[in-house]
């Protein structure tokens, strides 16, 4: 079972390598109008759970998140890696697909909302920032799809005991069916030495018969 378990997690790390993403560009509507922004797809993660690990991600860096008609936004937001110690806002929405969700985010510096051209310092942060969030949730995905193939490993194990535990009682009928028959077959032995006595006694039983016939048949009758 350890050997599963440890042949299972290494998978489940590379499949981690191999989903790893950057985030990419894109303009789109926001409650601010059209902004320039990054998104990111999420291999496996549900819209409740990427929002869930959204807010956590965030929490550190902004003294409250709030949301907004399906809108997060951070509050007196800091993002070192992104802006130093000057403030921003991060706003983000979430997409949900077909087994991933996608999440837009726009950051708004203080009068303008980053973009590669105007801010490759702040850009390449804010990716840094939404590559560790990635990691986070893909940790939690990898995680989940690991507590399901242990909870399915356990399933299975538990089947095994079943039929295992069937195949002792097979045994324990088995040997008391072959008892049984031990049993008979002496007891046809018994019985056959016992019809052998009794023919022995049935024959003398017989003659004794006939004796007495005999005997009857010769009273009254002169000698």
């Amino acid at each position: 079972m350890k050997s599963i378990l440890f042949t299972l997690i290494l998978t489940l790390i590379g499949q981690l390598h191999v989903f790893g993403q950057d985030s990419k560009d894109h303009n789109s509507t926001m409650s601010k109008g059209v902004q320039p922004g990054l998104y990111i797809e999420l291999d496996g993660a549900s819209k409740k759970d990427a929002e869930k690990l959204w807010k956590r991600h965030l929490k550190p860096h902004s003294k409250k998140v709030k949301d907004k008609d399906k809108e997060y936004y951070t509050e007196e937001g800091q993002v070192s890696l992104v802006n130093g110690s000057a403030g921003l806002t991060i706003y983000g929405k979430f997409d949900e697909g077909s087994n991933m969700t996608t999440l837009y985010t726009w950051v708004d510096l203080g009068g303008s909302f980053l973009n590669e051209e105007d801010h490759p310092s702040q850009y390449d942060g804010m990716k840094q920032f939404l590559r560790d969030y990635y990691v986070l949730v893909r940790k939690f995905v990898v995680n989940k799809e690991l507590e399901d193939q242990q909870d399915a490993l356990k399933d299975l194990e538990k089947d095994l005991k079943k039929l295992t535990d069937k195949n002792k009682d097979y045994h324990k009928e088995i040997e008391k069916a072959q008892d049984k028959i031990r049993k008979a077959e002496e007891n046809i032995e018994k019985n056959l030495s016992a019809q052998d006595d009794k023919r022995v006694e049935i024959d003398k039983q017989i003659k004794a018969v006939e004796a007495v016939q005999k005997k009857l048949n010769s009273v009254g009758k002169s000698s």
